[in-house]
């Protein structure tokens, strides 16, 4: 395990998972909602007291799909989950782009964040949606392991394309060369949203072996991240 982060206040956590072992594969591991006892405790590694767990089929756009036990879950195309419901947990799977885990009192939720989301708004368009779910209150957020400006050269059009949203505030230059800073990105649609980042896990994928970077090795690992509502019994050990 990478980190583990608790919204206290809230009585949520979020759980940011290292490569070893790797997600499932997506036999295993299909889009959509799981109940499998096994699956849950495989993919957490922990022994929570969940009912199921959903996971989103992964398109950098900015969709949110809010989980509910009336949801259609055959075909959960998005990159943003959301949910009220106690017993579920939400994951996403990255490999360099950023997991980000959300919470208020009332609901959670987690975010795939590459360039193309963010600058699609998928950041502001979580927190208002979360805001709305859980009917007002504070979003905090928590930004999880990604490849880091350092390591993340960044030119040439689509360079041009996230200056023309928001500047060259989250650029740095490193060896003479241009690079993006993901979570300066990710900072600023949070603040613009009036929701607070509280934690952030500093780790970089690019740089630690023991998490997949497509960028450095073109894999098709990835490491799952999950957020769920805490506030009910759960056991096992980090």
């Amino acid at each position: 395990m990478v980190w583990r982060y608790e919204f206290a206040d809230y009585g949520a956590t979020a759980v940011f998972l290292d490569s070893s072992p790797p997600a499932p594969p997506r036999e295993v591991w299909p889009v959509g909602r799981s109940s499998s006892t096994e699956l849950i405790r495989t993919v957490t590694r922990l022994e929570f007291d969940l009912d199921e767990m959903v996971r989103p089929y992964q398109f950098h756009s900015d969709r949110v799909f809010v989980v509910d036990r009336d949801s259609d879950y055959s075909d959960v195309r998005a990159d943003a989950l959301l949910t009220e419901d106690r017993q579920t947990a939400l994951c996403i799977l990255t490999a360099d782009c950023v997991p980000v885990a959300l919470a208020t009192d009332a609901a959670v939720a987690i975010a795939h964040c590459g360039w193309r989301g963010i600058l699609s708004g998928l950041v502001s368009k979580t927190v208002h949606t979360l805001r709305n779910v859980a009917r007002g209150g504070d979003v905090k957020v928590a930004i999880g392991p990604h490849i880091c400006a350092d390591c993340y050269e960044f030119e040439g059009d689509s360079a041009a394309t996230v200056r023309g949203r928001f500047g060259g505030v989250a650029f740095r230059t490193v060896d003479n060369r241009q690079h993006l800073d993901l979570s300066e990105l990710i900072k600023l649609e949070v603040e613009r949203s009036g929701a607070v980042v509280v934690a952030e896990s500093g780790a970089c994928t690019f740089e630690s072996s023991n998490l997949s970077s497509f960028r450095r090795d073109a894999t098709l690992e990835r490491q799952a991240s999950f957020v769920f509502r805490s506030d009910h019994q759960r056991r096992g050990q980090e």
